[in-house]
């Protein structure tokens, strides 16, 4: 038991240094956890028109809300987020709700991800981000998808809509 109150301070104190690590990191990669609200998760997603049964994957998933919501609403949900804390947490998340067999969280770099299967893309990355993902984006969705922005638009792409803040396109 002393041994436990002796090293429970320092196991807290590297735990907290590597979370702060992680979200720093993320930070100068250009990709800061910032978290979309309730109000524009729910728009997004009515946005998409996201039928049962489809593919939605979400670059830059943060802590899953986008998964969870779409693996509920009866989607095969897919996010991409590179931070393991965030990976990890969304992780947690679905496991408590259940959604083991609709939902999952991969870590990988969204630039990398293979995105072939997706109906729906929904992504809330910088404008830097979103350039480099343009051409990856028309390369690899199938005719027909729908690819959802927040707040930062792709440039040179004209939206079919735009609604708050969001940017619906179709490939």
């Amino acid at each position: 038991m002393e041994i436990l109150k002796t090293f429970a301070p320092l196991f807290l104190a590297v735990l907290a240094v590597l979370l702060t690590l992680s979200f720093v990191l993320a930070i100068c990669r250009g990709a800061p956890f910032v978290p979309t609200g309730q109000h524009k998760v729910l728009r997004m997603l009515k946005l998409a028109a996201l039928k049962k049964g489809e593919t939605l994957v979400d670059l830059g998933s943060g802590d899953g809300r986008f998964v969870l919501l779409a693996a509920e609403k009866g989607a095969q949900a897919i996010g991409v987020e590179l931070n393991w804390v965030l990976v990890l947490w969304s992780r947690l998340r679905i496991w408590a709700a259940g959604l083991g067999g609709s939902a999952r969280i991969v870590r990988s770099n969204v630039l990398t991800y293979d995105l072939r299967a997706a109906d729906v893309v929904i992504c809330y990355l910088s404008p830097e981000m979103n350039q480099k993902l343009q051409a990856k984006l028309v390369r690899e969705l199938k005719p027909g998808a729908r690819v959802l922005t927040n707040t930062f638009s792709f440039p040179g792409w004209k939206p079919v809509c735009e609604e708050e803040g969001v940017f619906l396109y179709k490939v």
